[in-house]
């Protein structure tokens, strides 16, 4: 029988009923917290995970037996409706159920797309979904993380609304339906008051329905609210709409668009939610404004001691900036750069954070993107990467609208910067105590007090949390946590501990400022008041950099989740929304220090193992379906990655004697583990700059070490082996062709000693690259035999496949193009059978290659946009390039040039956008044909030259070759016979001239040599015999 519907409704109080019936006997709040969890996640969750998200102070095993009893609960009335399994949870999603917020979010995805048109009722029906905020009201006591959960998902959902209604108020506005647009903006202002678009969208509404008046004196009254609640007047968007509705510019138009739109989307941001409360700092905020609103100001600089709260200062002036509608059209993003070790990360790092596609040269990516952009860039804790401030001089001259502001505890010395020293919250004086409770640092002290007790008091206190906030001269750091205590002592034991501590004769703090001598006397006594099992395992958390899993944590250090709870609890780790744990920097450099060295050296040790066994297991989804994943989460943790990587290296004696009697296996290990996946990660990531770098000072430790002289069987010459090849494969995208056979010829000889090693197949095959991008073909066929006789042997299809893709291409390009199908035919079934995208997009680009040679141009154009289709999905822009690139050619030759060029100009773009050289000259290439098909000599060349430099420049010459055959035919259509038979002579007369280009170049010569005199023919001929392409392209360029 089917069960009777069951309503939920989250999006306001909670409410359950079923059949129209209210569920009255489900009366306990967790029972209540634990079905809304479970309906809004949408997903099994582990009992492990609910017992700590509600009871995260109790003991594991306690915890497990209040969920028990809670979930008994739900199944006495909610049994049909949920999953409930003795591992996890789920809200059945099957089940006859409404739920609110179900409906809300499907109308929320509609609205990212195109709202369909809706009757009145359905329009108040969709406004009215959202009745107040996620489960208003509810409050579960003792539950730290759910009441966590709970602020960061009701934040989520009031912007979720506000985005819906704005959507809804466009749709009224461009439907003439005044009425609901005005009962939409009406909502908007409900949900967040200070919100100045919906303030803005509620005065265009009065004014189009024709009520000028009412929309007057809605801007008085928002002009009102604003200076009272927040000490500011409207902004400039807002006195702009005004002044227009005051001059009777905006009226409702009858049955036409109206004249003037009520929003626009709001700009990008990556700005993390705040999870507690902003106190104070409303004076800093206007000047903020002020500064960074004028043109004269485009570097500012909040300087200032750790824990004065520059980072929470700068988060709240963007979401601000961002409420009242900010300038700045093409976004406002947060960049921490806190786990940047290095300074060559730097612009990596801005290009991350701005979801830029990998580039091998991020620095350039970054400039050519920023040139035109009107972006606000909030760079975070810059102070240890100071030495690289000339990057922001960069950015700034190079894009005119941009704008920084930095958080540093020591300004940049830069001319173009602007200082903003920022100082405590304001505390009592200790002379006057007039108007104490209004001061920001009593203020913070009292609400964070209440987040853990609240029942505090805060006039039983007045004098003890007076005189803390005196003594800490209003740091916000220690006031956090100092009052994260007052569940457990009272304030004037706190007080004590903390005087006490400043009295401490410790030489490191008597040589430290006041005021910091005051923070770690927080640190200190917070310290003390940690048990020895959570003193213990936060001073071994500070081997983490840029956060981490509970589950790295458990695992590596064999730190609980319930441990990591109760740090949370006490302010000391920092829960972030997307599940990993943070640590304040002071915070993490004063728990570092309190890390016996050889507690350290353990907790190292522990960290680089964990991080070896994760790669390898991400390493197992690569060449398939989750590569896309593996590659993200390797990503996720780089900072700990590179610091496993470095800590491994250190353990590797600095001589040949020591490496002889001391080399540690556990290293050994590691850098085994470390260096192909990492390699690979790397690559597919087109970090080649810092790739190389990495593996560089590698090779330069090792062979220090004298890794290449030890016994084969310490492992030591194959892992030196590995490394070199690792440095190689980098080395060739960055053109450094040389180097990278130089390192290739190195691994093959200590990789030789495992002759039957995948690792000896990878270093054939990549030698074969070299070879081949060098034009000796011969020799590059040589050594994709050679690796795909190994790989054949130890039956691994992505070695197997590889090279006969490259066996394929060099089959093609001299003409043999039945074993070149035959050979990628081959592929496409390994691909198919594995679902390897990747490979089938490789195969349908090769395959379509043979049928744009052959003349075969609708097959190469089903075969192409099949490879496009597939490349989209995955959004790999450097596969995007070359798939354009290969349209490109196809609408060239059947004569569609405007097509023509646009493929190859998206191409260009691309590939300069992802520093992609190979594809960059194509694109170049392509455009220079193109213009010659068109009779555009001058901008042909102009492109051919370009192509031509840059291949010879990265030592692609086969490429080079045929962009100098082009050149030729432009030499010939312009009249110029004598150069124009001299360059195809040359390019005729190269061993690795592909055989496409031989043919083009041959039939192009023939018809020259009929218009001209044998004598002087032969003369043309042999203008450039000898020379290299460099010194020909000299003479020509």
């Amino acid at each position: 029988m089917e069960e009777p519907p069951l309503e939920l409704l989250l999006l306001g109080p909670l409410q359950i009923s079923i059949a129209g019936r209210p569920v009255l006997g489900l009366v306990s709040l967790k029972a209540k917290a634990l079905l809304a969890y479970l309906a809004a996640e949408r997903r099994p969750v582990p009992r492990s995970t609910l017992a700590g998200l509600l009871w995260s102070d109790l003991p594991e095993e306690d915890a497990r037996r209040n969920l028990r009893v809670e979930i008994s609960k739900l199944r006495r009335f909610l049994a049909p409706y949920l999953v409930l399994t003795h591992h996890e949870a789920l809200f059945k999603p099957d089940a006859s159920c409404l739920v609110d917020l179900y409906e809300f979010q499907k109308h929320l995805a509609a609205a990212s797309k195109h709202l369909p048109a809706f009757t009145p009722e359905q329009f108040q029906k969709v406004v009215n979904l959202y009745r107040d905020d996620f489960l208003s009201g509810l409050r579960v006591r003792a539950a730290p993380l759910f009441e966590e959960w709970l602020a960061l998902e009701r934040e989520r959902q009031r912007q979720a609304a506000l985005t819906l209604l704005d959507r809804l108020v466009e749709t009224a506005i461009q439907q003439g339906d005044w009425e609901n647009g005005l009962l939409a903006a009406r909502k908007s202002i409900s949900i967040d008051s200070w919100r100045e678009q919906s303030h803005r969208q509620l005065m265009n509404l009065l004014a189009l329905s024709g009520d000028r008046s009412a929309a007057l004196a809605q801007f008085e009254a928002t002009r009102r609210l604003l200076v009272q609640e927040l000490g500011i007047e409207p902004g400039s968007e807002t006195l702009a709409l005004y002044q227009r509705i005051k001059a009777g510019v905006v009226i409702p138009l009858s049955g036409t668009t109206p004249v003037i739109q009520v929003s626009t989307p709001p700009p990008p941001h990556n700005l993390p939610a705040s999870t507690s409360s902003f106190v104070g700092r409303e004076f800093e905020l206007e000047q903020l404004g002020e500064l960074l609103g004028s043109p004269d100001c485009r570097l500012l600089t909040l300087t200032g001691a750790g824990g004065t709260g520059k980072t929470r200062l700068a988060l709240e002036f963007c979401w601000r900036l961002l409420a009242a509608g900010a300038t700045f059209k093409d976004g406002v993003f947060f960049i921490p750069l806190a786990a940047v070790g290095e300074g060559t990360f730097l612009p990596a790092a801005i290009a991350n954070a701005l979801k830029l596609p990998d580039s091998p040269d991020p620095r350039q990516q970054l400039l050519q993107h920023l040139r035109s952009k009107q972006l606000l860039l909030v760079l975070d804790n810059f102070e240890h990467l100071a030495e690289f401030a000339h990057l922001l001089v960069e950015l700034l001259q190079g894009a005119p609208r941009l704008k920084l502001l930095v958080t540093s505890r020591h300004q940049l010395n830069l001319y173009e910067e602007w200082i903003f020293p920022l100082e405590g919250l304001p505390f009592p004086s200790q002379n006057d105590l007039t108007g104490w409770r209004e001061t920001g640092a009593v203020q913070l002290f009292e609400q964070r007090a209440r987040r853990v007790n609240l029942r505090f008091a805060l006039e039983d206190h007045r004098d003890y949390v007076v005189h803390l906030c005196q003594i800490l001269e209003g740091l916000p750091l220690g006031i956090e946590l100092a009052a994260a205590w007052v569940n457990a002592l009272p304030c004037q034991n706190i007080l004590r501990l903390i005087e006490a501590n400043l009295a401490l004769p410790e030489p490191q703090i008597r040589n430290l400022p006041a005021r910091q001598r005051s923070l770690r006397a927080v640190f200190q006594y917070s310290w003390d008041l940690l048990s020895c099992e959570e003193q213990n395992d936060l001073s071994r958390l500070t081997v983490f950099q840029g956060g981490f899993t509970a589950e790295a944590a458990e695992t590596a250090l064999d730190v609980s989740p319930r441990l990591l709870a109760s740090l949370v609890a006490k302010s000391l780790l920092r829960f972030s929304p997307n599940g990993r744990y943070e640590m304040h920097n002071l915070l993490h450099s004063f728990a570092s220090e309190k890390l016996s060295p050889a507690d350290r050296q353990q907790a190292q040790a522990a960290h680089g193992v964990y991080f070896g066994h994760f790669l390898i297991d991400r390493s197992r989804e690569f060449a398939g379906p989750e590569e896309a994943q593996a590659i993200a989460a390797i990503g996720t943790e780089i900072a700990n990655i590179r610091v496993g990587w470095q800590w491994a290296l250190t353990q590797i004696p600095a001589t040949l004697p020591e490496a002889e009697t001391h080399l540690s296996e556990g290293a050994l290990d590691l850098l085994a583990q470390y260096i192909p996946i990492l390699s690979t990660f790397f690559f597919r990531k087109s970090w080649f700059r810092e790739a190389e770098l990495l593996f560089a000072q590698a090779a330069d430790r090792l062979e220090a070490a004298g890794f290449g002289n030890l016994q084969p069987a310490t492992r030591a010459p194959f892992i030196l082996g590995i490394l070199y090849l690792a440095h190689a494969r980098h080395c060739r995208p960055l053109g450094q062709t040389q180097l990278a056979r130089t390192q290739l010829t190195k691994s093959l000889h200590l990789l030789a000693l495992s002759p039957d090693s995948a690792e000896l197949a990878d270093a054939w095959h990549n030698l074969g690259q070299i070879e081949q991008q060098s034009g000796a073909f011969p020799t590059a066929e040589e050594a994709y035999q050679r690796s795909l006789h190994i790989y054949r042997m130890l039956e691994q299809p992505t070695g197997i496949t590889s090279n006969l893709i490259s066996l394929g291409v060099l089959a093609k390009n001299r003409g043999d193009f039945d074993q070149a199908t035959c050979l990628y035919s081959e592929c496409m079934q390994i691909f198919e059978q594995r679902g390897d995208q990747r490979g089938i997009w490789t195969c349908l680009i090769n395959l379509g290659n043979i049928a744009n040679v052959q003349g075969n141009y609708m097959e190469a154009l089903r075969l192409y946009k099949e490879a496009h289709l597939n490349v989209q999905q995955a959004g790999d822009l450097s596969r995007q390039a070359l798939t354009l690139v290969n349209l490109g050619s196809v609408a060239r030759e059947i004569n569609d040039t405007d097509t023509a060029l646009q493929y190859y100009q998206v191409s260009l773009r691309l590939s300069e956008e992802i520093g992609e050289i190979r594809i960059q000259v194509a694109s170049l290439d392509g455009l220079g044909k193109t213009h010659l098909n068109r009779g555009d000599l001058g901008e042909s060349g102009d492109y051919l030259k370009k192509a031509m430099k840059i291949a010879l420049e990265a030592n692609l010459l086969p490429q080079a070759l045929d962009s100098l055959a082009s050149f030729g035919q432009l030499a010939f259509q312009s009249g110029s016979m004598q150069p124009a038979i001299s360059i195809l002579s040359y390019v005729l007369a190269q061993t690795y001239c592909p055989n496409h280009v031989r043919q083009s170049a041959q039939k192009e010569l023939s018809r020259i040599s009929a218009q001209m005199a044998d004598e002087a023919f032969v003369k043309a001929e042999r203008e450039f015999q000898g020379l290299s392409l460099e010194k020909v392209m000299d003479r020509l360029i």
